[in-house]
């Protein structure tokens, strides 16, 4: 098998969660510990070109990087790259895709949920009301 077809065969399903609620606070902080989401060009990954093996492990490039080699938003558990991210305009809400057979029911809840703070919080920016941030709100900014 070829490595597009690995590359395609290991993405799962787009995901974008269908309500945006309040994750509790504790729990908040528990899923910032373990998973992360960078920003399209995140330094910490373009930086190390010679070592991309230590956070992709058998991850292909491709899923973390574009044709140019730009860095695509990512989600990093414990510091591996396990997918991507994007922001939906229209729905306001973060979608992301991860990798197959690279994540856990605990990971996938875990990404779910971090995807709901951060939609919340980005959703806080394009507001024509004024709104003050929850404490999780504010953990993700």
């Amino acid at each position: 098998m070829g490595a597009s077809a690995r590359a395609v065969e290991s993405v799962a399903d787009v995901h974008a969660p269908s309500t945006v609620g309040r994750v509790p606070g504790q729990h908040a902080r528990a899923i910032i510990l373990r998973s992360q989401l960078l920003a399209h060009e995140d330094v910490a990954l373009k930086a190390y070109f010679e070592t991309r093996s230590r956070y992709l492990g058998s991850l292909p490039p491709r899923q973390a990087f574009n044709q140019i080699g730009e860095v695509l938003p990512t989600i990093i558990w414990d510091g591996q790259v396990i997918g991507t991210w994007s922001w939906q305009g229209a729905t306001k809400t973060v979608a992301y895709t991860l990798a197959r057979r690279r994540t856990t029911p605990q990971q996938r809840k875990a990404v779910a949920d971090h995807a709901t703070l951060l939609s919340g919080a980005l959703r806080l920016g394009w507001s024509s009301t004024l709104h003050t941030p929850a404490e999780d709100q504010l953990a993700l900014l």
